[in-house]
């Protein structure tokens, strides 16, 4: 297959990998215009000064052993198949760069033959773009769910910021509650406070399908309630059901 066709197959279907970042846009350029906008295989990040960077966002194969129903890779699909070679990643992303297409890259991939043998192939990339090529731009790796440790950890060596698709592959695949669930957990991680070990633990391993994971939280530390608005500080505010950011904000606001 031509490196081309390679591009088109793996930047396309990598549009459906979350990246917390914008997307391309399916506008095209008209004669006489300035710029285009990509239908795949661009989007963007923003450096910890506020700059946007654009990214080349492909996937390393779509290739995949696994059969979940909710993926578009998944191995039951009729889709067009493609996978690179590290060094063909490693030139393309280089020449993309030297054009100044892009300012780093966005790697994520479906699992090939193993996930330990899929990361091998990621580390092995990015691990050539840093100490072959010299290349130090910004580089996003997905972590592949199921490889060895290891292989992450050194792969995290390598890249600037590493992220994981949290559903991991199965063939029952999961309800689309455990899905908002997962999105509800994250939020609590990143905005209230919360650690991993309160939302779940050894004696609650799963999400309760009745309850969202703050109010699951609250009915199993009824000791720490009820909470005096004026007294308390606002993590703790936060952990009150129906509580929420801007809420607790007004509440300190008031005092």
């Amino acid at each position: 297959m031509e490196l081309i066709d390679k591009i088109k197959i793996l930047a396309d279907f990598a549009k459906y990998d979350v990246s917390c970042s914008s997307s391309g846009s399916d506008r095209k350029n008209k004669k006489g215009g300035i710029g285009n906008a990509a239908p795949s295989g661009i989007c963007h990040s923003w450096t910890p000064d506020g700059r946007c960077i654009s990214l080349l966002k492909i996937l390393f194969t779509n290739y995949c052993i696994y059969d979940c129903k909710y993926c578009v890779n998944r191995c039951s699909n009729d889709i067009p198949r493609a996978s690179f070679t590290p060094e063909e990643l490693v030139n393309l992303t280089i020449n993309f760069y030297r054009r100044n297409y892009i300012e780093g890259l966005f790697l994520s991939s479906a699992v090939w033959v193993s996930p330990d043998h899929t990361m091998e192939q990621l580390l092995k990339s990015v691990k050539k773009l840093r100490e072959e090529v010299n290349f130090n731009g910004y580089i996003h790796l997905k972590a592949i769910p199921g490889a060895n440790s290891a292989l992450i950890e050194e792969a995290g060596r390598y890249v600037d910021r590493m992220s994981v698709n949290i559903e991991l592959p199965s063939i029952n695949n999961p309800p689309l509650l455990r899905e908002h669930r997962l999105y509800q957990a994250d939020w609590l991680l990143r905005f209230y406070g919360f650690t991993s070990n309160e939302i779940l633990d050894d004696n609650n391993p799963n999400f309760d399908e009745l309850l969202d994971p703050k109010s699951d939280w609250a009915l199993r530390n009824l000791d720490r309630f009820p909470v005096e608005v004026n007294k308390a500080d606002y993590y703790m505010l936060l952990r009150v059901p129906g509580i929420g950011v801007k809420s607790a904000q007004r509440i300190l606001q008031t005092w």
